[in-house]
């Protein structure tokens, strides 16, 4: 059996179903919150409203990639600007583009609302991605133009944060301490979780909101992207990814289902199971199912347009829910389930079209500018394959 380590240059197509697992189960979460017909506290219910878990997956993919870039031109001349002119032109187009229509066109299409984004809505929060902090500031979901909901965008700011710093921490370390920075962090993360929940009052926003107590996904998925690099680790880790993939989804399954008030709970054992699941979708050679399912085609095409159906997915569900499904579906098909079917097979089409313009009108022809700002190397350096 060939258990090379993978090579960290090489792309790996089940990380791309990684990621449309990921939006799968985050569209079909926020799809179906209607009509309470999958509401209630049986095991099943409970488990099939998981879809939650899947900001976790980005999350874990997030500090993965973004980690082993950095790890490979971390001997670039032009190190952070490189990195940052990259991120820019791959996140900030569509981000700022969305923000631009929903605030330059609220005061137009809904004046009566102008005066409740402000002050503790100010739109300041979205601009500079902390609307994760002003969410906590407020104690309260900010508010939104009345036709749009950007309350979501919160993940995107806890990314843009986690960019915005690693790479500073990944110059300063070397390979070895940042493996124990990545496990502490993941540490901390989990213990400042825990203390949110168990302090009395209500810190249920701090625990699912604050920067440093969701880096735990973050900083588990930078260090497989150090174990990768490691071939000594890396054999450690691949020999015990299915032991800890059954540990970690039998954990998860059993605290979802049985325990009832363990919402903020449960992705900390997710998180076991996403390291495995991230293991196995890098450990690719072969031709288990598994490693099929990660591939096809379905999950890789989510997995490609992940950003864009991420962010109008949930943009538009205030214009969703109330022309589409209050105002035409309930009527025709009633809210049962053949409503919330209907609903959920429009919406998702609807999704993946503007999903679809977004990326060749405005995502692609920016990340094409990404050639003017390579990494740059000495002569006598070796360049990343």
């Amino acid at each position: 059996m060939n258990t090379a380590s993978p090579q960290p240059h090489h792309h790996i197509l089940a990380l791309d179903g990684f990621r449309g697992l990921a939006i799968l189960l985050v569209m079909f979460d926020h799809f179906t919150d209607m009509g309470g017909l999958l509401k209630g506290e049986s095991a099943f219910l409970r488990l099939l409203n998981s879809g939650y878990i899947g900001v976790d997956m980005f999350f874990m993919l997030s500090g993965f990639l973004i980690t082993g870039i950095l790890l490979d031109t971390k001997g670039s001349q032009n190190y952070f600007s490189a990195f940052y002119a990259r991120r820019t032109l791959r996140i900030f187009p569509l981000y700022y583009f969305v923000l631009t229509v929903a605030y330059g066109t609220a005061p137009f299409l809904t004046p009566q609302n102008n005066l409740d984004i402000s002050g503790p809505n100010s739109p300041l929060w979205y601009w500079f991605y902390v609307s994760n902090f002003g969410t906590i500031v407020k104690g309260d979901w900010l508010l939104s133009p009345y036709w749009l909901n950007l309350g979501h965008l919160w993940s995107l700011s806890i990314e843009e944060q986690f960019y915005l710093l690693w790479p500073l921490v990944v110059f300063i370390f070397t390979q070895k301490q940042l493996k124990t920075v990545c496990l502490a962090l993941a540490a901390m993360a989990v213990t400042l979780r825990l203390y949110f929940l168990k302090t009395e009052g209500d810190y249920s926003l701090m625990a699912y909101l604050f920067t440093f107590a969701r880096l735990n996904t973050l900083a588990i998925g930078s260090w497989i992207a150090i174990a990768l690099r490691e071939p000594a680790v890396w054999e450690q880790v691949r020999k015990y990814r299915w032991a800890v993939f059954w540990v970690g989804s039998t954990l998860y399954i059993a605290v979802r289902t049985c325990w009832i008030n363990g919402r903020h709970y449960e992705d900390i054992f997710a998180m076991i199971f996403f390291c495995s699941l991230l293991v196995l979708a890098i450990q690719e050679k072969g031709a288990q199912p598994w490693k099929a399912f990660l591939r096809s085609r379905l999950l890789v095409f989510f997995g490609k347009y992940s950003y864009a159906l991420y962010i109008y997915h949930h943009l538009l569900k205030p214009i969703f829910w109330l022309k589409l499904y209050n105002g035409f579906l309930v009527p025709l098909l009633g809210s049962g389930w053949m409503g919330v079917l209907a609903y959920v097979i429009i919406v998702t089409l609807i999704t993946i079209a503007l999903a679809l313009l977004s990326w060749h009108l405005l995502e692609w022809p920016m990340q094409r500018l990404k050639k003017h700002f390579p990494y740059r190397y000495d002569a006598t350096q070796t360049i990343p394959r």
